[in-house]
């Protein structure tokens, strides 16, 4: 706990879990992202498909969307490839060219994102999701909010949370129907009074009307099609700052920020509870 050479949950430039800058880590376990370089033993692994994601990767997860389109019952007619490979290789090589109606997009949306915190350190990984979703051609609407470890009785417009961009939860619910596929996007880790306890807003300065869990409750009763991604791989020791983490695991569909988890959470919007 103490601030010369080596020690741990300290600011020493040597040792572990504490809170020096620059500092390097032996042994122990990082707690606060702080050291510059880690001591010890390097591990090498394979290449696996829970590494984490770039705009690539989330664009081809996002496709898993687009069987919820439909065939729009239309005179237009577009080039079928697949038809066509199908109806020549049946026509013993004999090019026949094959034409289908448009698919439209039927998919809707709501992007929530945590911002702010502990969720700085994965800002890039979070920036290549958000450009995945709005460069993709997938949804017919993509709506982004963003909140401060848990949605409260306020969703924000803008990731910086300004009083300005403030939008009531309420309205959400109330402007959004239930078809709406809803991807909340945070570490799910914060301070339990977070979760539990009716948060203090300093800028109305007031207690918010309803506890934060019952926030997140509404907005699964609303929403059937509801998952949590999650930058954080699952904490596999219960303590003070993953219990939420833990719970909300349990509490709501929630899968790794990894191109699997990714994958299988497309999966998960596809189908009714």
């Amino acid at each position: 706990g103490g601030s010369y050479w080596v020690g741990t949950q300290g600011r020493s430039p040597f040792g572990n879990s504490g809170w020096h800058p620059n500092g390097i880590r032996i042994g122990g376990v990082g707690r606060n992202r702080t050291a510059l370089s880690v001591a010890g033993e390097r591990k090498y692994r394979d290449f696996r498909r829970d590494n984490t994601l770039d705009t690539r990767q989330f664009q081809m997860a996002f496709r898993t969307l687009r069987q919820l389109s439909y065939q729009s019952d239309t005179a237009e007619r577009i080039f079928d490839v697949d038809g066509t490979i199908r109806a020549t290789a049946d026509n013993a090589g004999t090019l026949s060219v094959q034409y289908m109606p448009p698919r439209k997009n039927t998919v809707k949306l709501l992007l929530l994102m945590d911002s702010g915190g502990s969720m700085y350190h994965y800002a890039s990984l979070c920036s290549m999701l958000f450009q995945a979703a709005t460069e993709c051609n997938h949804f017919k609407e993509l709506h982004t909010y963003y909140f401060h470890n848990c949605p409260y009785e306020s969703l924000y417009s803008d990731p910086r949370l300004t009083y300005a961009s403030a939008v009531p939860t309420e309205w959400v619910l109330n402007n959004y129907d239930p078809e709406y596929r809803v991807l909340i996007v945070g570490d799910a880790e914060m301070n339990q009074g977070e979760l539990w306890g009716r948060l203090y807003d300093w800028r109305a300065r007031r207690y918010s009307e309803e506890t934060g869990i019952s926030y997140l409750t509404a907005l699964k009763n609303h929403f059937p099609h509801l998952v949590w991604l999650n930058p954080e791989p699952k904490p596999e020791t219960l303590n003070f700052w993953t219990e939420t983490h833990l719970y909300l695991a349990d509490f709501l569909p929630m899968f790794d920020l990894t191109v699997d988890g990714l994958e299988t959470a497309m999966k998960r919007l596809m189908v009714s509870r």
